[in-house]
């Protein structure tokens, strides 16, 4: 099966979760971020409120739950900022019925460390996904219709 997302870079340090959203509404980045970027980083726009003006059939998760990668869609990931020390970063993870992608919506920004998945790191600003904590699942159904 493959993979439905496609990567979309975010355009300033801290606007990974609208780049993320973006990736998984199928919109362009661009657009989303006039849409939401100020809201979130000033006003506390929640993921649940992002997600729900944005029509994304979704399942959020309580991080105090041992939650897994286990059903085939994409999973809106926080983790550790690679390029701002003591911050959180936003990244889709992408499973398919054999398979898992690593969206970071940082790679591509010159000089930007990002994730990858474990032994495809090809150059040296990418480290491999370690730990992360799900947010939020998207069936692979709604992907599909909105890809």
């Amino acid at each position: 099966m493959k993979p439905l997302i496609k990567h979309q870079m975010q355009p300033c340090p801290v606007s990974c979760m609208s780049a993320s959203l973006a990736m998984v509404v199928g919109k362009p980045v661009s657009e989303v971020v006039s849409l939401m970027h100020i809201r979130y980083r000033e006003q506390g726009m929640s993921l649940r409120e992002m997600l729900v003006e944005l029509g994304v059939s979704f399942r959020s998760f309580d991080s105090c739950e041992n939650n897994n990668l286990d059903c085939i869609g994409a999973y809106l990931c926080t983790v550790p900022s690679l390029n701002m020390q003591g911050g959180n970063h936003e990244i889709v993870i992408e499973l398919t019925d054999d398979d898992y992608f690593v969206l970071d919506p940082v790679k591509g920004r010159d000089g930007k460390f990002y994730y990858e998945k474990r032994g495809e790191a090809l150059d040296d600003l990418a480290v491999e996904l370690g730990g992360f904590a799900i947010d939020a699942f998207i069936p692979r159904e709604w992907l599909e219709l909105n890809q």
